[in-house]
């Protein structure tokens, strides 16, 4: 799956804000306070970012009393978020056939052979009602509000989205790195016929410490009779550690520095998101969107510019889109698509901060807005920026 626009209204300070998305690969700028991290929560909540198992789409963590535009004089609009999600036949089949149940149940004149499918969803929060309007189209079809609920449900559900903030680099997962919790069906099948011939060994060395258990309680006055219970246990999520070599011994990744660790976690991020694509599995298959915030965090300027590069690789050779948020020239794309890069900035008024509005960085100049927000100014940034191999 692809997100291809966003549009949002009324939420903090994105009052009116239209991005669109054509590449792999988008690196979105901007200063601190510029709105980013406003439009990373957006996707989080509406895509599912651990979302549990019951997840409840009237749950999702979006407030009209808080999150509204504070700066608005009337607050009797709704805050609404609007996504255009391309779905593609070849990588998202689970997705689209379970969303295709409902589509024929709304239309007789569905076409499941195309390639391509456009889902629409549209969200809004009002003043006065407690859960949200939810309205989703699906290749033109417009669904009930039964089944828009239901489709949504699904893809908060489904680990639509991968989530990485790099300035956390703590576990994420306790004193493990992650889980093996996303085997194919032959994985799983191997794991099974392993598991019982590991269960039947437990069984057998439970019946030899029950009899030396019980001729030591058989020498007590009292008798009791004496049973070791196996409990039935799975391996459908094994926890791993990460370990890095160099030369002839593996270091453990939190004995690196913060660089190499986040850098290795992003990674692991993307192996993830790339194992779903593998599955043979109709049902499971599904290509995640992968958001990563600042993931220059903690790198040498030569280590992000390499980075980068890698990222936007990865992004076309796997075909999953990577969008990050960046305040590092080396982590922009080096497409010629306009919309690989986007900025964003607050509208000032009267001395004062308002909306977020996305700069137009489009025409032969389109270095100079990048420039200027990352703070590297003046006629000699574009010589300087080339010498040091910069992505913009």
């Amino acid at each position: 799956m692809k997100l291809e626009r966003v549009i949002i209204s009324n939420y903090k300070t994105l009052e009116n804000l239209d991005i669109s998305i054509n590449t792999f690969y988008t690196a979105i700028c901007g200063k601190n306070n510029a709105g980013k991290s406003s439009l990373l929560n957006t996707l989080k909540n509406i895509l599912g970012y651990e979302v549990g198992p019951f997840d409840d789409i009237n749950e999702m963590e979006i407030s009209h009393k808080e999150d509204y535009t504070i700066w608005k004089e009337t607050k009797n609009e709704p805050i609404r978020f609007c996504l255009h999600i391309r779905f593609f036949a070849e990588f998202d089949s689970g997705l689209i056939k379970y969303v295709e149940t409902f589509a024929k149940s709304e239309s007789s004149e569905f076409d499941n052979t195309k390639d391509e499918y456009l889902l629409k969803v549209s969200i809004a929060f009002l003043e006065e009602k407690n859960n949200p309007d939810i309205s989703v189209e699906f290749d033109g079809i417009t669904f009930n509000d039964y089944n828009s609920r239901e489709i949504i449900s699904k893809i908060r559900n489904s680990k639509t989205l991968i989530f990485h903030d790099s300035t956390q680099t703590r576990r994420t997962y306790g004193r493990y790195h992650g889980f093996y919790d996303d085997f194919s069906a032959e994985e799983r099948e191997a794991i099974k016929k392993k598991s019982v011939i590991l269960q039947k060994e437990f069984k057998k060395i439970s019946e030899r410490h029950k009899r030396d258990l019980t001729d030591l309680i058989g020498r007590l006055n009292e008798k009791y009779d004496i049973n070791l219970t196996v409990p039935g246990f799975s391996f459908e999520k094994v926890p791993y550690e990460i370990s890095l070599g160099e030369k002839d011994f593996d270091i453990p990744l939190d004995g690196w520095g913060s660089g190499t660790k986040n850098r290795t976690l992003i990674l692991k991020s993307l192996f993830n998101a790339k194992k779903f694509l593998e599955t043979s599995e109709s049902t499971r298959k599904i290509a995640p969107i992968v958001l990563i915030e600042e993931p220059e965090s903690f790198l040498h300027p030569s280590a992000q510019a390499e980075f980068g590069k890698l990222l936007q690789d990865l992004a076309t050779e796997f075909k999953i889109q990577i969008i990050t948020t960046t305040h590092s020239p080396f982590l922009l794309s080096s497409l010629d698509d306009p919309t690989s890069n986007i900025l964003l900035e607050r509208r000032i008024e009267k001395r004062k901060l308002r909306e977020t509005i996305k700069v137009d960085t489009t025409g032969p100049d389109w270095k100079k807005p990048f420039a200027l927000a990352l703070g590297i100014e003046g006629p000699v940034s574009y010589p300087l920026l080339e010498l040091l191999n910069c992505r913009i």
